[in-house]
């Protein structure tokens, strides 16, 4: 799953490098990420994959 969140609150620190941020309160800002999500397949794959290496990381640092 890719992640677009705003630059805002505490969801930029979660997200890192595995997803997308937009300008808070800025919807044209936005438009463009989700656009180019849209148009990158290769973009898409990467950041879905960087997520799911996060996410399985983040449950064995749970189980530990």
């Amino acid at each position: 799953t890719v992640v677009i969140t705003s630059n805002r609150g505490g969801l930029p620190g979660v997200v890192e490098d595995v997803g997308l941020t937009f300008k808070f309160n800025d919807l044209n800002d936005l438009k463009s990420k989700l656009n180019e999500l849209i148009k990158n397949k290769a973009l898409r794959l990467k950041l879905a994959k960087k997520s799911k290496e996060k996410a399985d990381l983040t449950e064995i640092r749970k189980a530990l």
